[in-house]
C-alpha cells in the first residue's frame, strides 16, 4: 500500500474574495495559488439548473423589534462596551450600537491588530468574533 503525498491544492470559491484585485491578490498569495482560472456566469450556466428569484418583503413584528432589542441590551452593549473602553477603535465605529454592522467590527478589528503589538493584539479576539455574530 503506497501513500501518495499531494503538493497542491484545489481552492475553488463561489464568489470573489474581495471588491478590488489588490484584496483578490492578497488571498492569491496568501494562499499560495499558482494558478487562477476564472468562470463568468455563461461559463457556468450549462452546469446549473434555471435560477428563479424572488423576494419577498416581510414586515417586522412588535415581537421581534422587542427581542431585538433585548440581545442589544444585554450581548452587544457589554461587548461593545469593552471593545471601545479598552481597544483603539472608537474612532473606527463610533459611539453608537444601532449603525454597527459585521463589516464594521471587522474593519475595526483589522485596525486594532494594525496599531497594536505583541498579546494585546489577540486580547481582545472573542470580544470581536462575539460582536461580530451579535450584531
Amino acid at each position: 500500500c503506497e501513500v501518495a503525498k499531494a503538493a497542491f491544492r484545489i481552492l475553488a470559491l463561489s464568489a470573489t474574495p474581495g471588491a478590488k484585485i489588490v484584496q483578490v491578490q492578497k488571498v492569491i498569495t496568501a494562499l499560495r495559488i499558482q494558478k487562477l482560472e476564472v468562470r463568468s456566469e455563461d461559463d457556468v450556466s450549462k452546469y446549473r439548473f434555471e435560477r428563479h428569484q424572488e423576494i419577498v418583503l416581510v414586515p417586522k413584528r412588535s415581537i421581534c423589534r422587542e427581542i431585538e432589542q433585548a440581545i442589544t441590551k444585554k450581548m452587544i452593549e457589554p461587548v461593545m462596551t469593552i471593545l471601545r473602553t479598552h481597544t483603539n477603535i472608537r474612532t473606527q465605529i463610533g459611539t453608537s450600537n444601532a449603525t454597527l454592522t459585521s463589516y464594521c467590527i471587522i474593519r475595526a478589528r483589522q485596525h486594532h491588530y494594525e496599531t497594536t503589538k505583541g498579546t494585546q493584539q489577540r486580547q481582545y479576539d472573542t470580544l470581536f468574533f462575539a460582536a461580530q455574530k451579535f450584531i
